[in-house]
């Protein structure tokens, strides 16, 4: 859609005295917001990005909920020093309570709150079994690190509901301005055929939705190249690729059915999609008539690549 969008959007600018005299509303400024609204909605986060962010800061709140467990079990030697045989204070320290608040974030927040309670007040002990200030200060500082990760989390996965629904928004508002083009374009250029098939849907077919085009599957082992069998390939064509497996693969066209990508083609990581002509991922110079995708980027042993590839034209 961005890439028809973009299209549109350069052929308005090309005959935009044309459409100004059809509707003055559509003058340079209207085409400038145009561009802006595209822009605006291409840049904004993918649900995947989003998803990524989400991941890391749950990454980051785990290694912290670590970290205070580990900080709590190397506190527990000088307790004991400080406190020998002494259960019930052990428990002011939290023994009693560090099996259920150990996976749990908002309580292990309150617990890391209640130990440096419990510390401060026993400042004098803990000192002299040699657990001085600055190692009671840090468990104030790991309760407000993980305290400030958790909100940032939680922020996260409440901000990607809003976010979706704003991108929705964005994508709608590059639709509507891309179809008041069209529509116009469609009454101005009636009788001129070359113009009036510029604005036509890319697809084809006015007015239907594509062909759902057919997904090749497959996967490929560490340091071979395979040849995908994309029906009626040409080097014109426009394919979608897709790695879904967890692994680095190179993607090339080539003259030559399942030869080495070597340094040519597009390189893309796990998850990574892409929408390219086949000549663009082909030696220059060549005519290419295959898709081959290469498992030679990532590191000796690694699993076995997965891909998907999609004919678009």
């Amino acid at each position: 859609m961005f890439e028809f969008s973009r299209l549109v959007h350069g052929y308005l600018v090309t005959d935009l005295a044309d459409f100004t005299a059809f509707d003055p509303d559509l003058d340079a400024a209207w085409a400038a917001n145009y561009l802006t609204t595209i822009d605006n909605a291409e840049s904004f986060s993918s649900d995947n990005q989003l998803i990524d962010v989400q991941a890391q800061l749950t990454l980051d709140v785990e290694a912290k909920m670590k970290e205070c467990r580990d900080f709590f079990q190397g506190m527990k030697y000088f307790i004991e020093k400080a406190f020998p045989n002494k259960p019930g204070t052990w428990n002011e320290f939290g023994y009693n309570d560090y099996q259920r608040s150990r996976q749990v974030q908002s309580r292990m927040i309150q617990f890391m709150l209640d130990l440096y309670e419990s510390a401060t007040k026993y400042t004098t002990q803990l000192t002299a079994a040699n657990f001085d200030a600055a190692k009671i200060t840090q468990i104030q500082t790991l309760a407000q690190e993980l305290q400030t990760l958790n909100t940032q989390q939680e922020s996260a996965k409440g901000g990607r509901s809003t976010a979706s629904n704003d991108r929705v928004i964005l994508l709608n508002q590059v639709w509507e301005m891309t179809q008041t083009v069209r529509s116009a374009a469609k009454v101005m250029y009636m009788n001129n055929w070359g113009k009036w098939q510029l604005y036509l849907l890319p697809w084809g077919g006015e007015g239907q939705p594509p062909i759902e085009s057919e997904e090749i599957v497959g996967t490929v082992a560490y340091g071979n190249t395979l040849n995908i069998a994309v029906p009626s390939l040409s080097a014109s064509s426009v394919l979608t690729l897709t790695n879904t497996g967890p692994t680095s693969l190179r993607f090339c066209g080539s003259e030559v059915a399942g030869m080495d990508c070597g340094a040519d083609g597009v390189i893309l990581i796990a998850g990574d999609s892409t929408a390219i002509n086949l000549q663009d991922i082909a030696p220059v110079g060549s005519n290419p008539s295959f898709l081959n995708v290469s498992h030679t980027v990532d590191t000796p042993g690694s699993p076995d690549g997965e891909y998907s590839v999609v004919k678009v034209s």
